[in-house]
């Protein structure tokens, strides 16, 4: 500021003394000293003009010229760094450089329901009947999941661990290469391949629970090693796991190999999914007790339980007919679980289960239900006009009926059957954000562990129950 001031009283005092001294001697002086004059006050104006001037860049060299100014053959050099890119996906998600897309992970759901009625339905016992508490209004924490996931090249890796329950259960943990053009091969912790809906996350299934057979034969994850083929419109996974990862009971005690695959047919907006899955368990492995909640997870009853089973193998079969039409959807699956079993003598036998599932679901607000073509799997489901944003979020209805028969196909086992019917509203006002609504009607028939106390005092074993529950689940 005090330059600038200064150039403006020299610039001042030069006019000046020009002006003054051209008054006093106009009339002696020459024109050529006159002239001389003004060119010389001409150039102390525009010296000072220059020195006002902001300073003007130089232009820059040619590319070549400056890739040779700046590049080095010091082997010693430290490349420059790529800058941090964030990107907004329920959490920020980093890429750098060295890595990518690493997001810290998580999900709570938090559960109410109402099962039947506890005075009603139990078990007889030394003082006659006995009301089942773990029925009528529970709650629960569903699920509370943290973890990690990103990619490291052509390396990505996930990381969950679940706390709900009071228990520390590890969710996911192992780690892809994808360096292969359409095969993934994926080590660790990880789900094996059995049944469609088991594997959609648990964030974007239609009800607030899996169909009732798969969680009866206990379908879940295990330690192993995966090979996923996949194209634009199918895929072919499948693995060899081992029994005992993160349990108390870590060691080794069976084998487990497990295949699915699927092809869709149409375009984005009407498809058609096929798909089937097999899975087999060895010795140690192997399903060693069939049971079955009342479709919500917060009760710990049984109404459906083969008791404990001295089973030395087991195979399951599945087949899977899905698609999406607009707004419109479905899926539906029928599966069944061979389990060979020895009786009191030793005979080993092979005794068949069966389950069943069919859902169909609409969108009032007119999303299409999301789904990964090269995976044959549901997705996440955004709405297309978020609450907040002129929309009222994504709105969407479904009806199901479900099917579980624990009574052995040789009448050697009897643990019940199980009928459901259900209807669900679920509303995501945004994305990452979801409520859930469940009724349902369950029949039972031949329950071996539970009764149904009649007005006069009799009990059956073939008796019906109500349900509603509740969900909020936020994930990021």
């Amino acid at each position: 500021m005090e330059n600038q001031k200064w150039r403006h009283m020299r610039l001042a005092g030069v006019c000046g003394l020009a002006l003054m001294a051209g008054a006093v001697s106009a009339a002696a002086q020459s024109v050529e000293e006159l002239q001389a004059q003004i060119d010389f006050l001409r150039a102390e104006i525009e010296k000072l003009k220059a020195e006002r001037a902001p300073t003007t860049p130089l232009s820059p060299a040619p590319l070549a010229e400056r890739e040779a100014a700046t590049s080095t053959d010091d082997p010693h050099s430290v490349p420059e760094e790529k800058p941090l890119v964030v990107k907004a996906a329920g959490a920020p998600s980093f890429t750098g450089d060295g890595f990518k897309n690493f997001k810290i992970r998580g999900r709570i759901q938090s559960d109410f329901a109402q099962i039947g009625d506890p005075d009603k339905i139990g078990t007889l016992g030394a003082d006659g009947f006995m009301p089942d508490r773990g029925l009528g209004a529970v709650a629960e924490i569903r699920r509370v999941r943290i973890g990690a996931q990103g990619e490291m090249g052509d390396w990505g890796y996930k990381f969950e661990v679940d706390f709900a329950g009071g228990e520390t259960n590890v969710a996911d943990a192992y780690l892809a290469y994808k360096g292969i053009d359409n095969l993934a091969l994926i080590v660790g912790y990880q789900k094996t391949q059995a049944s469609m809906e088991e594997q959609v996350s648990s964030l974007d299934v239609v009800f607030m629970e899996r169909s009732r057979f798969t969680d009866a034969i206990d379908l879940r994850r295990e330690m192993g090693v995966t090979a996923d083929w996949s194209g634009e419109n199918w895929h072919w996974k499948s693995g060899i796991f081992v029994d005992g990862a993160f349990d108390e009971n870590d060691e080794v005690n069976g084998l487990i190999v497990s295949s699915r695959g699927h092809y869709t047919f149409g375009p984005k907006h009407a498809f058609t999914h096929m798909g089937a899955s097999v899975e087999y368990r060895d010795s140690g492995a192997e399903q060693g007790r069939l049971r079955n909640r009342p479709l919500f997870h917060a009760s710990d009853s049984r109404l459906l339980d083969t008791g404990s089973l001295d089973s030395t193998s087991s195979l399951y079969t599945g087949l899977e007919l899905a698609g999406g039409y607009g707004a419109f959807y479905f899926e539906t699956e029928l599966a069944t679980l061979g389990l060979s079993v020895r009786d009191g003598a030793g005979q080993s036998s092979t005794a068949r289960f069966n389950g069943a599932s069919l859902h169909l679901g609409y969108f009032l607000t007119g999303e299409q239900r999301a789904y990964k073509r090269s995976a044959g799997t549901w997705s996440r489901t955004r709405p297309d006009n978020p609450l907040g944003k002129g929309g009222f979020g994504a709105l969407d209805v479904a009806f199901g009926a479900d099917w579980v028969d624990l009574d052995a196909s040789d009448e050697s086992i009897s643990g019940g059957q199980q009928l459901t019917f259900l209807a669900g509203l679920s509303w995501r006002p945004v994305d990452h954000i979801r409520f859930m609504a469940n009724i349902s009607h369950m029949e039972i028939y031949d329950s071996a562990s539970h009764l149904h106390l009649k007005n006069d005092g009799t009990v059956e074993d073939d008796f019906g129950l109500n349900m509603f529950g509740l969900r909020a689940q936020v994930d990021w």
